[in-house]
């Protein structure tokens, strides 16, 4: 297996909102939720021009991707998604590696991620720690909330 990541750019995003809505949807999510959540898990050409979006090959084919956003004082871990077929074959956990060694070497400090509930045991087993919670209401589930994970990176 040849795993390469690179940064992404807009002519990808069509095939990372296939990818986002596959993981999303291989989570068992009603398909309504899956509608609702299209807007989010399709980049635009200016999400590009303003964060880095990274984006992992496996054997020459899309696998999965992730997304730094600087907030200045803290980065967010954005759009990580792993096509289902890649998914538990180390792409993720080489995706979210990739992104914060480029926080640290850009910025050390705090990386945050708002998980899916999913991939809470995902993020903690790369290193983060559980900080809080956000409301993330859904049709049928209005007290659906989003764990808060953090990194600290250091420079290297």
């Amino acid at each position: 297996m040849e795993l390469r990541i690179r940064l992404s750019t807009p002519p990808d995003a069509p095939t990372l909102a296939r990818i986002a809505r596959a993981a999303r949807a291989s989570w068992g999510y009603p398909a309504e939720w899956l509608d609702l959540w299209s807007p989010k898990l399709t980049l635009t050409p200016e999400y590009f021009d303003r964060h880095l979006v990274f984006l992992a090959t496996v054997d020459g084919e899309t696998a999965g991707c992730c997304a730094l956003e600087d907030h200045s004082t803290h980065w967010m871990l954005e759009q990580v998604w792993i096509a289902p077929e890649a998914q538990r074959a180390g792409v993720g956990k080489a995706l979210v590696r990739h992104a914060l060694r480029r926080a640290a070497d850009s910025r050390p400090g705090i990386v945050r991620v708002h998980a899916d509930p999913n991939a809470t045991d995902f993020f903690l087993g790369l290193g983060a720690e559980l900080i809080g919670a956000v409301a993330a209401p859904m049709p049928g589930a209005p007290d659906r909330r989003l764990p808060v994970l953090e990194f600290e990176v250091a420079p290297r």
